[in-house]
């Protein structure tokens, strides 16, 4: 294709030249020399004026243009996985509207379903900005890609199983692949379809552990690791966290002189996850769940130099943060055969803050509090040394109550030593203010939590217990009597609560709504005794250190 001659200079210009010869194409309106540009731009090794472009352009309308669409189809097949990724990332922050990212999201698409698996990087941070911008149309083709699985297992030939293509494998995510093995063993295709799976599962390490890295690369990967996080045990919490978005209900820790293991029942690995645990923001999370930083899993190497996973035929051992290993067989433990295994061996010599004894008591300090935030987790095991204990759920939704029950055994097979009962309120939340980036949410579940005793009165929660939860803990002092939970903006050690933010302060604000419930429920219960104790919970606005609070409780008593 020729181009105008005058986007020859582009690739030696000023990046204040480039944007304003950008900007004199997109406003020219010609869709061909638009077309033309796009081509151009992403031929430069720098793709910040092509994601300008792109941004450009949506603001304009061009991009359902033919010519343009095309174009840009074009430009995201073809860049590195860093261009495609700098022109997602750029889109996030641009607040067009839905209509004007319908082109982008086909593009997306087609890339998903075309892009071959030496593209991996760019399969997986597409998909992900697909589920954020247009989570419908990024289902579809999920689902494609499962009804492909089953048409081919359905023509009873191991030459139409074989033929099932990477990019297909990569669509699917780790949780459907269950009812594939079981459609498989139905069909007498059980052994021709591991033999598929095991093949693209070899091929997507071999792809992971053979891709280059620079050095300032590695040593990115090597500075965050280490350092993101101040807390020593703060990996346990994290793992936590990936097991409450792989939809466990159960989620068991164990600790012993050697390392840590730690396993949970929820959907297995997909190469989504496999690339999300070997690299820094390639995360498979989408915006409601509860991490998106890409780098929780990195917390283990506090502890470890080379975490092992098992789950389903994903078997590897990560080497240097981000090489995989494959791995022959699943080493023996306690923990039932199936779901995801994490081994991590403590490094040598070992950090005197990391004692088994020590990571213990950072396991127990975990709040059983923390199952009433998560909506999948119902049962928390921590074992270690001589030491067991079993957080389990129990729901009462008719009387909105919420019990915790704390066995001194992690098989339960214990007395109770302690049953937490919580009058709760939750509900759904979209917001109203101003428009977010893609990839952060704009609708919450939010609960409020309050403490009763046996006779079924609220009660005060102690001055010392965390009261603030966005999914887990965060280390937020609000003054608060009570448990209160939301998809709240927190930095990545969950240390804090950003509380000028409008969107932090507009979830305070419909917590306020749910204490008013909570509140008329227990006054629904006709117990004298949860009368009296609101009293005690309900804080005055007076009481509390920020405005953010205080528009909570104003919120409580409209």
């Amino acid at each position: 294709m020729s181009h105008d001659p005058s986007f020859g200079a582009l690739a030696r210009a000023p990046f204040p030249q480039q944007i304003s010869a950008i900007d004199r194409t997109v406003a020219g309106g010609d869709p061909t020399l638009t077309a033309q540009l796009l081509a151009v731009l992403a031929a430069l090794p720098d793709h910040e004026p092509l994601a300008h472009a792109v941004r450009a352009l949506g603001h304009a309308g061009a991009l359902a243009r033919p010519e343009v669409s095309a174009a840009l189809r074009a430009a995201l097949a073809t860049v590195p996985d860093t261009g495609a990724q700098r022109v997602l990332r750029g889109l996030d922050r641009s607040e067009l509207p839905p209509a004007a990212l319908r082109p982008v999201a086909d593009a997306v698409a087609h890339a998903l379903e075309t892009l071959p698996l030496a593209r991996l990087g760019a399969l997986c941070l597409m998909d992900r900005w697909l589920k954020n911008a247009d989570r419908a149309r990024r289902d579809a083709l999920r689902d494609g890609a499962v009804a492909s699985c089953v048409a081919a297992l359905d023509a009873a030939a191991p030459d139409a199983i074989d033929a099932i293509d990477d990019a297909t494998l990569v669509r699917v995510p780790g949780a459907r692949f269950a009812a594939l093995e079981a459609h498989a063993a139905a069909r007498g295709q059980d052994d021709p379809w591991r033999r598929r799976r095991e093949r693209f599962t070899r091929d997507v390490l071999t792809l992971l552990r053979d891709a280059p890295r620079s050095l300032s690369q590695a040593n990115a990967e090597e500075l965050l690791s280490r350092r993101v996080y101040t807390d020593p045990g703060h990996f346990l919490v994290e793992l936590l966290q990936n097991a409450e978005d792989a939809g466990a209900t159960t989620f068991r820790v164990t600790i012993a002189e050697d390392g840590v293991t730690a396993w949970h029942d929820g959907a297995p690995f997909d190469a989504r996850d496999v690339v999300g645990v070997l690299s820094i923001g390639q995360t498979t999370k989408s915006a409601d769940q509860i991490g998106f930083f890409g780098v929780g899993f990195k917390s283990v190497y506090e502890i470890c130099e080379r975490p092992q996973v098992y789950s389903d035929l994903f078997r590897f051992e990560i080497a240097d943060i981000a090489i995989p290993r494959p791995l022959d067989s699943r080493p023996p433990s306690d923990d039932p055969d199936g779901g995801t295994l994490l081994v991590l061996p403590f490094r040598q010599p070992r950090d005197p803050a990391h004692t088994p004894a020590n990571l213990v008591a950072r396991a127990l300090a975990v709040p059983p509090e923390t199952l009433l935030t998560l909506q999948n987790l119902r049962r928390l095991d921590v074992r270690g040394g001589d030491v067991a204990r079993r957080v389990a759920r129990q729901d009462d939704a008719e009387r909105h109550v919420v019990s915790l029950v704390v066995s001194a055994g992690a098989d339960g097979g214990d007395a109770p030593a302690d049953t937490r009962r919580y009058a709760v309120a939750a509900g759904h939340f979209a917001y109203d203010g101003p428009r977010r980036e893609l990839s952060r949410a704009m609708t919450t579940r939010s609960l409020v939590a309050i403490a009763l005793d046996g006779a079924g009165a609220p009660v005060p929660l102690p001055a010392d217990a965390p009261t603030i939860f966005s999914h887990l803990p965060t280390g937020e002092r609000s003054g608060l009597r009570f448990v209160v939970h939301g998809h709240f903006d927190v930095p990545v050690d969950r240390e804090r609560l950003d509380l000028e933010s409008p969107w932090n302060r507009w979830g305070l604000a419909r917590a306020g709504d749910l204490l008013a419930q909570a509140a008329e429920q227990l006054a629904a219960t006709a117990n004298p005794a949860a009368l009296d104790g609101l009293l005690d919970v309900l804080p005055l606005p007076r009481e509390l250190r920020h405005p953010a609070y205080e528009e909570l409780a104003a919120a409580a008593h409209p």
